[in-house]
């Protein structure tokens, strides 16, 4: 079980958000079962967008035009990374459900400091070339992991590695615990479409940093007005985000 050490973004205060904003554009009441069908899409939109800071930021530094302190863009997009970053072990067979993005692997030993890195191999074409040559068959010293849609590890020795990646976000649970589930609003009551006022518990928080709340009621709407067909609404949305 992964504990969130982070503030995580609360699902109550953005869908607090989505209904402040609707109303301001007043389009009606958003129940929570309407936020709920888009709030995973929401997150996985601003999940995305997170990488892309990265590589913007990432642009900056070689212009020479990002800082180099505490504020510097690069470094914080990096470590609002880290909120989704997993060590797992692993063996040969099924790659994790939840990985978005392999990070690196290396050697499972007792031994901290032993920290032998696997060559990442992604295609079966190569991996051919490499476990077919002498000169570059993987040892204990130097192993491969052949990553394609499942994990093969070499020498056949090694059975199992640490695996380092990015996980897709799910949710965090009141008690801090991560969970692979979409977010939640809890509604006191709930009978076909029609719905009550939202629950004091029973939440399931989005799995980014609070600081990414605003952003999330920002997506979430610009879905709302996708789905209304109101282009008045998706508009009003971005011109708010552009605006924060």
């Amino acid at each position: 079980m992964y504990i969130c050490f982070m503030q995580a973004a609360r699902a109550i205060r953005v869908y607090e958000g989505v209904k402040d904003l609707m109303n301001k554009e007043q389009k009606g009441f958003v129940t929570p079962r309407v936020f709920n069908s888009f709030a995973q899409i929401a997150q996985l939109n601003v999940f995305h967008e997170m990488f892309d800071d990265v590589i913007t930021a990432k642009k900056l530094r070689a212009q020479g035009v990002d800082s180099s302190d505490g504020t510097s863009a690069y470094n914080e997009a990096l470590e609002n990374l880290e909120f989704f970053r997993v060590e797992e072990k692993v063996k040969n067979g099924v790659l994790p459900v939840n990985m978005y993005k392999l990070i690196g692997m290396r050697k499972d030993t007792s031994n901290p400091l032993n920290r032998v890195p696997f060559e990442i191999i992604r295609n079966s074409n190569d991996a051919a070339h490499v476990l077919g040559s002498n000169l570059s068959t993987p040892t204990d010293e130097y192993p491969v992991a052949v990553v394609t849609n499942s994990i093969e590890l070499f020498p056949t020795t090694i059975t199992s590695a640490i695996m380092s990646y990015y996980r897709l976000p799910g949710c965090v649970l009141e008690n801090g615990s991560f969970d692979d589930r979409a977010p939640f609003v809890s509604a006191t009551v709930s009978v076909g479409y029609s719905e009550g006022a939202v629950g004091p518990t029973g939440h399931r928080n989005f799995m980014l940093p609070r600081a990414y709340e605003s952003e999330l009621v920002y997506e979430v709407a610009k879905l709302i007005g996708v789905r209304l067909d109101d282009q008045g609404v998706t508009a009003f949305a971005t011109q708010e985000e552009a605006n924060k």
